[in-house]
């Protein structure tokens, strides 16, 4: 099973760049588990799509090649608990690239 178009992924990548202007992120709601951890999956194969992207269009030692800006989005996947038939897809711009947090953060 190849990876979808980057065309197919327009939807998911809109959602990625509105998250990067949201301060708090962007919510979108299906209606299954299965839909929503689909959709995220999308969601990772755009950011991935990037990624390649800028590989093939930026020089070798420039230190935005092989990156993303999709790069500080965190995403994840939760059910309303409420209503258990509805579940989201939660996207926001963290502080770091995948969300990392130091262990002094923590503490």
């Amino acid at each position: 099973m190849g990876r979808p178009p980057a065309e197919s992924l327009a939807d998911a990548k809109a959602i990625l760049d509105r998250a990067l202007e949201s301060p708090k992120g962007v919510r979108v709601f299906f209606s299954s588990e299965r839909e929503a951890k689909q959709f995220r999956q999308r969601i990772y194969a755009a950011r991935l799509r990037d990624r390649e992207q800028t590989r093939k269009t930026r020089p070798f030692g420039d230190p935005l090649r092989g990156k993303s800006p999709y790069d500080y989005i965190t995403v994840f996947t939760s059910s309303t608990g409420a209503q258990p038939n509805i579940w989201f897809v939660e996207v926001y711009k963290a502080d770091k690239p995948h969300g990392a947090t130091s262990v002094e953060e923590i503490e």
